[in-house]
């Protein structure tokens, strides 16, 4: 302390309550005006990460073509005998081994290790099915979380990895806890779904192949009309994508379903998630009549949890594009289409 002029000693000056309120209210107003800009500065980052992801399984899907001269099938799923008719509806999964094309991407995104129990336990061939097998081997068509015939079941752990790479760091598809989305088969090409009512820790994956208006397979697509890359047990080549690499969706993120329409809307009350062994998703599967069901409809829908209500998207031809909710639907279905002659191009 220092002595005043009087010879007594004075105390020294500090800040006065007026004054620390005031800079808290400085301080709490720059936060105010600097946590918008955190906030968009972490979902642009979070946003990138998620288009790498995509362009990552984009790349892994052109190296898959480029080795078997095809894409991977969107599903090993239901077929007939004759693999030249219709295949059956899903009611016939029991028979047939249900993966998935990320699963037939791992080798080619350094997850060889994951992909191997199922290539070794299951007939990944499209071009064979139960029907024709011996008794003895029957158990390497069942579906991938089975033990029937003799199958080793690939539920645990195989089907339970948590893979970053197939998952947006946007969204949590873990959160719900009453069970996952499994889609599996076809009537006469449009997907039907399955679903784990209570086996939460399922792998999860924020991104399908699209298997364009209605879905479709390896013969025919749904009424013939905008067929996509994905579906049952397909065998998509670059020349068959005569709409152009360029002007067709490949691969699209998913959110999982939502309790009613408006939760769906808003990306909550999420009630179910995808797996990774999931096959392609048609970008719609709703009439008047799937409209009116929101139950059902909602199982059949692209959605994404960014900021905004747009969704990352990778074109066959290998670029990622960022998709809004605004965009003109059927602009949208021609995209997912690829050899339908309707050729559109996304809007600048």
């Amino acid at each position: 302390m220092k002595k005043n002029f009087s010879g007594n000693y004075a105390p020294k000056a500090g800040f006065t309550l007026v004054e620390l309120l005031v800079v808290i209210a400085i301080i709490g107003i720059l936060v105010g005006l600097l946590l918008p800009a955190v906030q968009a500065a972490r979902e642009a980052a979070r946003r990138m990460s998620c288009q790498n992801n995509l362009k990552q399984i984009a790349l892994a899907t052109h190296n898959f073509e480029s080795a078997y001269k095809k894409f991977p099938p969107g599903v090993v799923g239901p077929a007939e005998a004759n693999l030249n008719t219709n295949f059956r509806w899903w009611n016939d999964y029991n028979n047939h081994p249900n993966v998935g094309t990320l699963v037939f991407l791992m080798p080619f995104i350094e997850m060889t290790a994951i992909y191997e129990p199922f290539s070794t336990n299951r007939d990944l061939n499209i071009d064979k099915t139960h029907h024709n097998a011996p008794t003895a081997s029957l158990g390497r068509y069942t579906k991938w979380w089975s033990n029937a015939n003799g199958a080793v079941s690939l539920w645990n752990p195989h089907g339970q990895y948590r893979i970053g790479p197939f998952l947006c760091p946007s969204d949590d598809p873990y959160q719900n806890a009453n069970g996952e989305i499994l889609m599996t088969g076809t009537w006469d090409g449009a997907v039907g779904h399955l679903q784990f009512t209570s086996r939460t820790e399922a792998g999860r994956t924020n991104y399908v192949g699209v298997g364009g208006h209605l879905g479709g397979h390896m013969k025919t697509g749904y009424y013939g009309a905008r067929r996509g890359i994905f579906g049952d047990r397909t065998k998509t080549t670059f020349g068959s994508i005569s709409d152009g690499t360029s002007n067709t969706l490949l691969f699209g993120e998913v959110a999982g379903t939502f309790t009613d329409w408006d939760g769906f809307n808003r990306r909550s009350g999420r009630d179910r998630s995808y797996l990774w062994t999931h096959n392609g998703l048609p970008t719609e599967l709703h009439d008047p009549w799937y409209e009116q069901n929101t139950d059902w409809a909602h199982r059949y829908r692209f959605s994404a949890m960014h900021a905004g209500g747009s969704a990352n998207w990778a074109l066959a031809d290998g670029s990622i594009q960022t998709i809004g909710d605004t965009i003109d639907f059927e602009t949208f279905l021609n995209l997912s289409g690829m050899s339908d002659g309707n050729v559109a191009s996304l809007p600048q």
